[in-house]
C-alpha cells in the first residue's frame, strides 16, 4: 500500500480505507451477480421440472396406447386364426 498525504496526514489508514471500499464494492457486485445467477438457476430448474412432467405424461399415454394396440392385435389375430 502506498502512503499518501490526506487531510488526516501521512499514513496507511486512509489508503487502507480506500482499499477496503474497493473490496466492499467488488463484494456487492459479486453478490448482485450471484443473486441473478441463482434466480436464473431456479427458473431453469422449474422449467426443467415442467418438461419432465410433460414427458412423463407422454410416456404414460404412449404406454397406454401400446397396451391397447397389442390387445387389439391379439384380438384380431385370434379372430382371424
Amino acid at each position: 500500500m502506498e502512503t499518501r498525504w490526506t487531510p488526516m496526514g501521512w499514513g496507511l489508514l486512509p489508503e487502507a480505507r480506500r482499499a477496503l471500499s474497493r473490496v466492499i464494492l467488488e463484494f456487492d457486485r459479486l453478490r448482485d451477480e450471484t443473486a441473478w445467477e441463482c434466480a436464473a438457476a431456479r427458473a431453469y430448474r422449474d422449467e426443467l421440472a415442467q418438461l419432465i412432467g410433460r414427458l412423463e405424461q407422454v410416456r404414460a399415454t404412449t404406454d397406454s396406447l401400446e397396451h391397447e394396440l397389442r390387445a387389439l392385435w391379439q384380438r384380431a389375430f385370434t379372430a382371424v386364426g
